[in-house]
């Protein structure tokens, strides 16, 4: 990334729409359970085309946060 990209993600704005999106995101899902299951849905999906992302890029530090997301939903699908 370049040096103005990273200023982007690390300013204080992008943070307070950040959180203001979370705290979206949360309100959604307490307040209906299909919105809760869309969104989690969601994230699983987020989380498996990081993961495809990493290994064809070969980010290895990618990878590895990709495999952190991942752990969680190894239990959901009975492989442990």
């Amino acid at each position: 990334m370049q040096e103005a990209e990273l200023e982007v993600w690390q300013s204080k704005q992008f943070k307070v729409l950040e959180n203001a999106l979370m705290d979206l995101i949360k309100s959604k899902s307490l307040e209906s359970r299909t919105a809760k299951l869309r969104l989690q849905y969601t994230d699983y999906i987020t989380t498996v085309k990081l993961f495809i992302f990493a290994e064809r890029a070969s980010n290895w530090f990618l990878h590895i946060d990709a495999m952190k997301r991942m752990i969680n939903l190894l239990p959901a699908t009975s492989y442990v």
